[in-house]
């Protein structure tokens, strides 16, 4: 469910410590405070820019539409993380085809939502896929972790606890008054 990328960019800024106003640094208002002016900001820059890793490891990117891993792509281009990123059209079903079984460390994703569009049964076909194929995918220490409404959130509980995934940790966090849910899972060994 990567959608635009979102959180596959920001992961990958966030992996090899490049700040997300890598490319308009210049456009930073605490540029222009006048308390500041002494500051050689472009050698303060550079010295940040050295700062920045390799990514170790691989990011992957799944969404079964064509439209979200064309975003997400276009997404990455611009965050300058492109090459940082693996993108592949597929369905959760066919997850297992194209990984290889306990290979992935960690799962996070804002999976689709309950909405007048889609309908619940839906959903519920999708979530079981999605935990049986983590379950099938994770590492023995792997963790899901999932950005939900929180419509959507006992339902995910639901088909997490069904492939022995246990919630360890949730978090309520708001963007502007619209409120999500932050869930980590870890599989019962």
């Amino acid at each position: 469910f990567c959608r635009a990328g979102t959180i596959a960019v920001e992961a990958a800024l966030f992996a090899r410590a490049r700040s997300p106003r890598f490319f308009s640094k210049n456009e930073m208002r605490f540029l222009k405070v006048p308390l500041f002016k002494e500051i050689d900001f472009d050698k303060l820059f550079v010295a940040w820019d050295k700062e920045e890793r390799k990514l170790v490891g691989k990011i992957l990117c799944f969404d079964e539409s064509f439209q979200h891993v064309s975003a997400a792509k276009k997404n990455a281009k611009i965050a300058g993380v492109l090459d940082d990123l693996s993108f592949s059209r597929t369905d959760v079903e066919w997850l297992d085809i194209k990984l290889e079984p306990k290979t992935i460390d960690c799962v996070v994703t804002f999976p689709q939502q309950p909405s007048r569009i889609v309908p619940q049964k839906k959903l519920e076909k999708i979530y079981e896929w999605f935990f049986h194929q983590s379950e099938f995918l994770l590492k023995r220490d792997g963790v899901v972790v999932l950005i939900t409404k929180p419509s959507a959130e006992s339902l995910l509980t639901k088909y997490a606890l069904s492939h022995k995934f246990v919630q360890k940790e949730r978090h309520t966090i708001y963007q502007g008054a619209e409120e999500f849910v932050v869930q980590k899972f870890v599989r019962l060994n």
